[in-house]
């Protein structure tokens, strides 16, 4: 039911150009005719419509007609043409203060405004003491408000605007009121009025905001209505509208791509899109290897180079398409002599394709079901379900979730922000769902071909058979002609999100999973677990026997745990360290020299011991013609993140940088690379290198033969046990 309609609502203001200073010029000109007037038009033919406990946020640039459009709604400007229609009694919050009478006490103001927003003096009276007590004002609701500070008018008043529950809320800007804990105060208070049923148009320049606390959004722009609908979906249009090179730069395989080349990782997963399986492999498989110290980085395929692979040890490649590019980058990587792996998820994977190409070089296997081992002869396959219990914890919110409960709970029991915000979306959910007498809810998109034909013939046949229910899929099936037919009565996701994935089954009576041949995909097994956190019943249909299974909610949610808390485990880390080679760092500054003979000597015995060689030079650019066939990094802060078994410093700045490394197994000091006999008197770096052969903490001496150990124990008296040489 609608409760504001606005039709062809077209609002102009006349303005003059002539300088005219005082009231006698403008009636001598007037009367002259010789005033000119110049319309702007503000917006026209604007027409939409706001539904009852709708929360709809309004965007636009400066001047694009949000406040003026707030204020023809509210009553307070006349449109030029067209007309807005209201149903329920308006509390309108646009600009705070307007109303005061500024030699008037604060007191004197609550009724003076108080009566001016409609309420009566009575009722003003039975609330006075909540609004002194919200405005925070104490004994200064005495004193005249022209003694006021700007931000204690504006508690003020919006404590006297909100001291009632409207059916009607407009806001304009108003959520910055006072001081940062009354910002707090505010919003809390808001967002309470938003949550109980209250029909709320909501202007702000915060984009963040808009996407927090409203349902709907409309989008003003060039005198036009942009965009008006679903909150996401306008608000990235008018990010992108804004700054389209930012909003480029700012999506997340893009700041990936830009903050993955300023780390060493020991493991890189390459993936192709950001959807479910992204946080279900990647996501779990990187806290899973932090773990066990193994330090992994992610990056989109599209931005995989040579640069990337110089440094990172092992490649984990997840749902990657088949390209020249990335057979030529995967051969690259087994000239560097490093690990390839692929990750799996079902038998239509996108990545078994590339994998077919490149299957001489690939390393092992990581499949998300035992079933898919088969398709795999002679490579080694690791098994490594989809991690259920690590993902459904982060949904923190949404675990309290209770169907039953959370949509009807009282404000007083309301103790957060965080919990006001969940109350909300579980109220929008429950106004969703009872739209239609049964919302059926399908949400995996993994199933092609012949499989895929036949769970949209079932959903179909569904939706055909029972007029009252309504079908809530991803809006990737919306290009299916059996669909289209029925559009009327589905419910379109515009795109899956990850945590947007309880808030949707919320709003279904019934989860719908499909099964082949009995086994069940491991999304499918995720998607019960979260129906149990939000009390939503499960049928599991079988697409070859038709067989259908129901099963409680909370059932499967906990079975789902028990099932899948087992992979917390560093079973994944196993699997990797097992064909990971030796890493070894070594510490030179080209600036001030070139590498040396030693060091040159030092590389060759490390690469013969099978291990992959970086050399980090602190230099402010680094070597990149790869003439000894290293990893060359530049080193800085930025660049730690890998594990070394073994770390060399090649100077005493090198040592200092080593000795602070947490990350390596075993510290080395070359000792071919410095002289203390040979240091002048006053070099203080020098004199300082010169004392390290007194003692060096859990850092060791490297000899590169054994006549240079016997010469630092015969000239300098150190133990031999701090001593090591390089043998190959």
């Amino acid at each position: 039911m609608s409760v504001i309609k606005v039709e062809d609502v077209t609002m102009c203001y006349k303005h003059s150009s002539d300088k005219i200073t005082s009231f006698k010029s403008f009636l001598i000109n007037s009367l002259k005719h010789q005033i000119k007037h110049n319309e702007h038009t503000v917006f026209s033919n604007l027409n939409f419509e706001v539904e009852k406990g709708d929360v709809v946020g309004i965007i636009g640039r400066n001047g694009a007609g949000k406040s003026t459009l707030l204020k023809i709604i509210a009553g307070v400007l006349s449109p030029t043409k067209g007309k807005a229609s209201v149903e329920g009694n308006i509390v309108p919050m646009l600009e705070l203060g307007s109303g005061f009478d500024f030699d008037l006490t604060g007191r004197e103001n609550v009724f003076l405004n108080g009566a001016i927003l409609g309420y009566s003096e009575s009722f003003l009276k039975g609330k006075y003491d909540e609004i002194v007590e919200f405005s925070e004002l104490g004994d200064f609701i005495e004193q005249p408000i022209r003694n006021y500070s700007s931000g204690m008018i504006a508690r003020l008043a919006f404590a006297i605007a909100t001291v009632v529950e409207p059916e009607i809320l407009i806001v304009d800007e108003i959520l910055a009121v006072g001081d940062e804990a009354f910002q707090k105060k505010s919003k809390r208070k808001m967002l309470s009025l938003m949550g109980g049923g209250c029909t709320v148009l909501f202007v702000s320049h915060s984009v963040s905001q808009i996407r927090e606390m409203c349902t709907k959004v409309l989008w003003l722009e060039d005198g036009k209505m942009r965009m008006f609908g679903d909150t996401k979906k306008v608000c990235d249009a008018y990010q992108e509208f804004l700054n389209p090179q930012k909003m480029l730069d700012d999506t997340p395989d893009a700041v990936t791509a830009q903050t993955t080349i300023k780390k060493v990782r020991d493991v890189l997963y390459v993936f192709n899109e950001r959807d479910i399986n992204y946080y279900y492999r990647v996501g779990v498989g990187k806290e899973q290897l932090l773990a066990a110290n193994i330090q992994a980085g992610e990056l989109n395929y599209k931005y995989l180079t040579e640069e990337y692979i110089n440094k990172n040890n092992v490649f984990i490649f997840v749902e990657c398409p088949e390209t020249d590019e990335l057979v030529k980058l995967i051969s690259y990587i087994k000239k560097c002599d490093k690990i390839v792996l692929f990750d799996v998820t079902s038998e239509d994977d996108i990545s078994l394709g590339l994998i077919r190409k490149v299957y001489d070089s690939i390393d092992g296997i990581i499949v998300s079901d035992e079933r898919l081992k088969r398709l795999f002869d002679n490579k080694d396959v690791f098994v490594h379900p989809y991690c259920v219990l690590d993902r459904i914890m982060q949904l923190s919110d949404w675990a309290v979730y209770d169907r039953d409960v959370l949509p009807f709970i009282s404000d007083d029991e309301i103790t957060s922000e965080d919990m006001q915000i969940n109350c909300n979306r579980a109220k929008n959910a429950l106004k969703e769902k009872n739209e239609y007498k049964r919302n059926i809810c399908y949400l995996n998109e993994e199933y092609r071909d012949e499989d895929r034909k036949k769970i949209i013939e079932h959903l179909c046949k569904m939706l055909t058979s029972d007029n009252s229910c309504r079908l809530i899929i991803p809006d990737s099936f919306k290009k299916e002609a059996k669909f289209k037919e029925l559009a009327d009565r589905i419910k379109f996701i515009p795109k899956l999100e990850y945590e947007d994935v309880p808030e949707i089954i919320a709003m279904a009576d019934e989860l719908i999973c499909f099964s082949k041949d009995g086994i069940i995909r491991p999304f499918d097994e995720i998607l019960k677990c979260i129906a149990g956190l939000t009390k939503v019943a499960v049928r599991t249909i079988d697409i070859i026997t038709q067989e259908e299974k129901n099963s409680n909610p909370e059932v499967a949610y906990f079975e789902g745990i028990k099932k899948h808390a087992i992979y917390r485990r560093n079973d994944m880390s196993g699997f990797i360290s097992k064909y990971r080679k030796g890493v070894c760092g070594i510490l030179v500054d080209t600036s001030k020299r070139k590498i040396s003979d030693s060091v040159v000597s030092l590389i060759d015995k490390y690469k013969k011991l099978d291990y992959n060689v970086y050399i980090f030079d602190y230099s402010k650019q680094a070597d990149q013609d790869n003439k000894y066939s290293c990893n060359y990094i530049g080193i800085s802060d930025n660049y730690i993140g890998m594990a070394f078994d073994c770390l060399i410093a090649t100077d005493f700045i090198g040592y200092g940088f080593v000795k602070s490394y947490s990350s390596a197994q075993k510290k080395y000091y070359l000792v071919e690379e410095f002289e203390a006999d040979k240091y002048e008197h006053g070099d203080f770096n020098q004199f300082l290198a010169s004392q390290s052969y007194s003692g060096i903490g859990d850092v060791t001496y490297l000899a590169l033969t054994n006549s240079m150990k016997t010469e630092l124990i015969d000239k300098f008296g150190i133990n031999q046990d701090l001593i090591e040489v390089v043998s190959c």
